[in-house]
């Protein structure tokens, strides 16, 4: 849906045309290529279509978990309130630690007040195989599994109802900074690429913050939703220079998770806050590769969006959001040696 030759198809299909209208709908999306024959128009919309409903993409309902959850379980220690102006967000869990990590993360939400009408409850809670199961109200909403990635999708979960559903397109996983004039860049890619790295260097000096590890995108697709949040230190980064900086600045908060700490930095803007996005950037650090910042074509975007975990919400999900942020919003490879060509570039991106 990123090019003109899916949207031809698409519109094929949305229309009810048959095998005909959708090879000339394909010949002409290729028509300033190798223009296809009928035959082979037909033969290409077919294996499009087959493919995305191979994916998935037609399915009405969500599929079966592989490791499926039992029902939740009733002993709940630690109940966790959090609320902002577009949304309310309850956690119930039995585990000590999850719930202190989660408190800390979204700290800048944390309220003292019951729960309000309309507020998301999620349970998570530990099954007699020491894995955990989470559910929203008592419906599963993923397979059994670990401590590090219930918190991952709780906060996930956290992004989309503290900044409102209907406000929210996608999340995005990596960082997004704002620079002292007013741009704002976001960082994605797999995890060590330095996305976190990077954000923390710009922000050492005099950038801000605006979301850690998950981004809420708006549903327009071209701004994300201020997300305030604590952000996690890995211990490979903690002697940085940067890190150094702001740790003697705002103070840090160690936790049991493999020597992972938070900082908590001021905050950017308030959550919630709508910001449009100036340009979305992939880091991809190595002593051997040459600096080189290079634009991709929309195509490529979208593979490195979902690659790097973005994905549409939970509820009512739809492509259209990730579609528009890769279509009208340039995406760029950022290879580097040193910090110093990365901290350059993304000045020169942001004009400061």
């Amino acid at each position: 849906m990123t090019n003109a030759l899916g949207i031809a198809i698409l519109g094929a299909i949305q229309n009810g045309d048959d095998k005909y209208r959708m090879a000339e709908a394909v010949i002409k999306a290729l028509a300033d290529g190798a223009k296809p024959s009928h035959d082979e128009a037909v033969e290409i919309g077919t294996a499009i279509i087959g493919n995305w409903q191979h994916a998935g993409l037609f399915n009405g309902q969500p599929g079966h978990f592989p490791r499926p959850a039992g029902p939740p379980g009733d002993v709940i220690p630690w109940y966790l309130n959090y609320v902002s102006d577009h949304g309310g967000l309850s956690i119930e869990t039995d585990d000590a630690q999850l719930a202190k990590e989660l408190d800390v993360i979204l700290s800048a939400f944390r309220t003292t007040s019951p729960a309000t009408p309309g507020t998301e409850v999620f349970r998570c809670t530990t099954n007699s195989g020491d894995e955990m199961e989470i559910f929203h109200g008592r419906t599963p909403i993923w397979s059994r599994t670990d401590r590090d990635e219930a918190r991952f999708l709780l906060l996930k979960e956290a992004a989309q109802s503290l900044s409102g559903h209907s406000r929210v397109g996608a999340v995005l996983h990596g960082a997004a900074v704002r620079a002292p004039t007013g741009r704002v860049l976001v960082f994605i890619g797999q995890s060590g690429a330095g996305k976190s790295t990077l954000s923390l260097g710009l922000v050492s000096k005099g950038w801000q913050l605006l979301a850690d590890d998950h981004i809420p995108l708006a549903r327009e697709g071209t701004s994300l939703i201020a997300f305030p949040t604590a952000t996690a230190v890995k211990p490979g980064s903690m002697e940085l220079e940067e890190t150094k900086i702001l740790r003697n600045t705002y103070g840090m908060q160690e936790s049991e998770r493999d020597g992972v700490s938070y900082l908590s930095l001021p905050h950017a803007a308030v959550g919630g806050a709508l910001l449009p996005i100036t340009a979305v950037i992939t880091p991809r650090y190595g002593p051997d590769l040459d600096f080189k910042l290079e634009r991709v074509t929309s195509e490529e975007a979208f593979s490195i969006c979902i690659g790097s975990g973005a994905r549409p919400c939970r509820l009512n999900p739809q492509i259209s959001s990730l579609a528009s942020l890769c279509n009208d919003v340039p995406t760029y490879w950022l290879d580097y040696q040193t910090s110093e060509q990365s901290l350059l570039a993304c000045h020169n991106l942001a004009g400061t």
